[in-house]
């Protein structure tokens, strides 16, 4: 699917609006961690160019009220809309409010920086409520679209075993490994050493995580294009 053809539209996090961090901050207890990134990247924000993206349902979807009702009854505490009021806009400013389903960030070069031929993806996120309804899918091809426009590289890393923590804070024992889904979407692993990280859960609780990187090439991956988000 190309992403013009997407269900998802992106819609930057405000930094400045207490909703929107309140709201990041509720997607990450979710989550289960990185939670405390979310004051730290809202500091950081203007130097290290990390652009939050809220994944946002387009009306257009043939289930767009049934799907915005699950997630909503799901997490009654983020039944409440935003407004659109970040400074950065693309690729347009929208006038309604929103009901964000989930988010990424994008790891970009800041302005006046030497040029990159990589950016990082991290912190994906969608609702409990709407997986396997390839959202998730979708979200990752708007995403690359949009990535496309500062890099030619999109890197990821992605844990390798997780299974314990999945069941914990996710919906249950994945049918699949991560890697297994990214290889689907065209990434392929870039032959680095895996990194060992230490993460702390909503909950107080230290994780060790292994993290592989993955790439995909922007260009030579026909189904995500510049165009496709103007």
């Amino acid at each position: 699917m190309s992403p013009s053809k997407s269900d998802i539209d992106l819609v930057p996090w405000d930094s400045r609006s207490e909703a929107h961090v309140l709201r990041l901050r509720q997607q990450r207890l979710t989550c289960g961690w990185g939670v405390e990134g979310v004051e730290t990247s809202r500091s950081q924000l203007p130097g290290t160019q990390r652009l939050f993206l809220w994944l946002v349902l387009k009306p257009s979807h043939r289930d767009y009220a049934a799907l915005l009702h699950t997630h909503r009854r799901r997490f009654p505490r983020e039944e409440e809309p935003l407004a659109d009021t970040a400074r950065l806009t693309f690729p347009r400013r929208r006038s309604e409010p929103f009901v964000p389903i989930g988010h990424v960030a994008l790891d970009v070069a800041p302005p006046g920086s030497a040029p990159c031929d990589r950016v990082g993806a991290s912190n994906f996120f969608v609702s409990p409520a709407l997986r396997g309804r390839e959202l998730a899918r979708q979200a990752v091809e708007t995403t690359t679209a949009l990535a496309s426009r500062y890099a030619r590289f999109l890197v990821a890393e992605v844990p390798v075993r997780d299974m314990e923590r999945y069941e914990r804070f996710g919906d249950g024992r994945p049918k699949f490994s991560l890697v297994d889904w990214y290889s689907s979407l065209g990434f392929r692993l870039t032959g680095g050493e895996n990194r060992l990280v230490s993460e702390i859960d909503s909950e107080g609780r230290a994780w060790s995580v292994e993290l592989v990187a993955m790439e995909l090439d922007l260009r030579g991956h026909e189904r995500f294009t510049e165009k496709s988000l103007l």
